[in-house]
C-alpha cells in the first residue's frame, strides 16, 4: 500500500510539472462522455460519492490507458487556462471530483478542484511560467478568487 501511494503522489507530482510546461491538460472521450471512474477514496456513506473524471498530463499516458481500458474513446486536448478557469470550477457542480494521471494499472490520485487550482498557480508562480487567463487579470486574482470561496465553504 505504501507503494502505491508513492506512485501516486509521483504520478500527481509529474501532472502538476508538466501541465505546467506545456500548458496543456489531456483527457478522453467516449461519444458525448468524459472517461469516469469510480472514487477509491472512502466517503461519508450519507452522499454518493463523487465519480472521478480522468486527466493526463500527457499523450503518452493517456494513450496507455486509452489502449488498455477506453479503446473506443478519443484523446482530447484542453489548454490549461480553460482546465483551470472553467473544467476545474464547474466540476463539483457536475457532481466530480479530479484524478490525475492515471496509469494503466489504474492508479491515480483524487484532488479536490480548488487544490488543484491552488497547486498549479503556485508551481506556475514558484517557475515564473506566465499563463494568460480569459476570465481574470492574471494569476494573482484567480488564487484570491478560489481562496474566498473556498474559505466560505469553511
Amino acid at each position: 500500500n505504501h507503494h502505491y501511494i508513492n506512485m501516486q503522489e509521483w504520478q500527481h507530482q509529474l501532472f502538476i510539472k508538466e501541465v505546467s510546461n506545456s500548458k496543456e491538460v489531456y483527457l478522453l472521450q467516449n461519444n458525448q462522455w468524459f472517461i469516469t471512474c469510480e472514487s477509491n477514496l472512502e466517503w461519508d456513506n450519507t452522499v454518493d460519492p463523487p465519480s472521478v473524471l480522468c486527466f493526463w498530463s500527457n499523450k503518452t499516458l493517456a494513450k496507455v490507458c486509452q489502449k488498455n481500458h477506453w479503446n473506443d474513446a478519443e484523446i482530447i486536448t484542453v489548454p490549461l487556462s480553460e482546465f483551470i478557469e472553467s473544467w476545474c470550477v464547474g466540476i463539483e457542480n457536475d457532481g466530480h471530483i479530479i484524478g490525475t494521471n492515471f496509469n494503466q494499472n489504474l492508479f491515480w490520485r483524487e484532488i479536490q478542484w480548488y487544490d488543484l487550482i491552488l497547486e498549479l498557480i503556485n508551481h506556475l508562480e514558484v517557475t515564473k511560467e506566465n499563463l494568460q487567463l480569459h476570465k481574470y487579470k492574471n494569476l494573482g486574482d484567480f488564487k484570491k478568487n478560489v481562496e474566498s470561496v473556498i474559505s466560505k465553504d469553511i
